[in-house]
């Protein structure tokens, strides 16, 4: 598990309210109200291959997670700090230039004079392979209880097809298939795992349901040979389908605890 991708105090720069498509790129605004510092607001036409649909906390709930806004993403997630200077003014100036506005805010931000100060300034925080992967697991931290949903490419309407991205208030487990992802959400949501992220952490509490959870959960990966595993992947689907289409699921539920209960070797009673 890893949280979501962090912009250092400085969402009011990368998140983005996306306008429409132009023939020179994307037009968007920045979301100025967004960070804990304030920020000029513009609207700027910038190239679009570095923006992604983004899914903040409450854009989350229980089996539902839905992109609400954008985001600017200037990280190598292979290398972990921000995409080369050169590389950005070659493929990407116009993004660059927007960037270049608020080169105080970003140089300022404290993680950054800490962590990455040989980095372009533009660097940002918790963003590797996994954040970009195109199925995932997502949680909220900081809630009263596990809220787990998968999250699948969106098909933008602006952007096309992209990877959703989580913010750092969220947690996220990237999955090698839809089947694996649904059985992660059906054992996350499951009263087993509730009860014992609540007993380990205060509820709503900044600790609540971290990464670390996955330490002491004992949640052990999908196996497709595993009749429990494949069931809860479809019992999972199932819940996923009806708080998408907004039904009640709590029969649902039920049958996910008595199957989750099986893993931990627990009965009905």
């Amino acid at each position: 598990a890893h949280l979501g991708a962090n912009s250092g105090g400085a969402n009011g720069v990368y998140w983005l309210e996306v306008m429409e498509s132009t023939a020179d790129g994307l037009r968007v605004r920045n979301m100025t109200c967004r960070g804990k510092k304030k920020v000029e607001a513009v609207e700027v036409v910038i190239e679009p291959d570095l923006v992604y649909p983004l899914v903040r906390w409450s854009d989350v709930s229980r089996y539902r997670a839905v992109p609400s806004s954008h985001i600017l993403l200037v990280q190598d997630p292979v290398t972990r700090r921000g995409i080369d200077q050169r590389t950005m003014q070659d493929r990407y100036p116009r993004t660059l230039a927007y960037l270049e506005r608020f080169t105080e805010i970003l140089t300022d931000r404290a993680a950054y004079r800490r962590y990455q100060q040989e980095a372009p300034f533009y660097s940002m925080y918790n963003v590797g392979t996994y954040t970009v992967a195109p199925i995932k697991v997502v949680w909220r931290r900081m809630d009263k209880r596990i809220n787990a949903a998968v999250l699948t490419e969106s098909n933008d309407p602006v952007l096309s097809l992209r990877s959703v991205i989580p913010q750092e208030t969220c947690v996220l487990i990237a999955a090698d298939s839809l089947d694996e992802a649904h059985y992660l959400t059906a054992v996350l949501n499951s009263s087993i795992v509730d009860f014992l992220v609540t007993s380990h952490s205060v509820d709503g509490g900044k600790g609540f349901a971290t990464p670390s959870i996955l330490d002491f959960v004992r949640l052990k990966r999908f196996d497709p040979h595993d009749d429990r595993h494949v069931e809860l992947a479809e019992l999972g689907r199932r819940a996923d389908d009806g708080a998408a289409n907004g039904e009640d699921t709590s029969e649902t539920q039920a049958e996910i605890d008595r199957t989750a209960g099986r893993l931990w070797g627990l009965d009905a009673r």
